[in-house]
């Protein structure tokens, strides 16, 4: 079995009550290489400067999470969650990391996903990714 941690990474939401702060000095103190950060956690600071953090301890971003939930019952809806994707995207930028983790949602008031669902969530990246460019 091999001891090579150099791609472990801490999903930050492993440990929900700490801090961002506390979670990279944990990182830090135990020699994880990498952390994933949730947006929720960027608190105080701008996404650059939490990045500017991360980097200055030693670490990478590895992630952003999270993205996504798509499903909206109103045309407006809808684009104020793109325009939240398009914030994530750059938040993830302002980290330095090329991996935003999307949740794409299912239809709404479903309890199964749907091919419509996942059509909309298509779209919906799409919308994104071409805006983003």
């Amino acid at each position: 079995m091999s001891t090579d941690l150099a791609r472990l990474s801490l999903n930050q939401a492993t440990c929900e009550h700490a801090t961002l702060s506390e979670a990279i000095e944990a990182c830090v103190a135990h020699q994880v290489p990498h952390i994933g950060v949730w947006r929720h956690k960027l608190e105080g600071d701008s996404e650059e400067i939490w990045g500017k953090r991360i980097r200055d301890a030693g670490l990478g971003c590895s992630s952003l999470c999270r993205g996504g939930m798509f499903p909206a019952a109103t045309a407006e809806e809808r684009r104020r969650h793109i325009e939240d994707n398009l914030k994530a995207i750059d938040q993830a930028v302002g980290l330095g990391t090329d991996l935003l983790v999307l949740v794409c949602a299912g239809p709404l008031n479903a309890t199964r996903p749907s091919a419509a669902s996942a059509w909309r969530s298509n779209r919906c990246i799409r919308c994104s990714r071409r805006t983003a460019a």
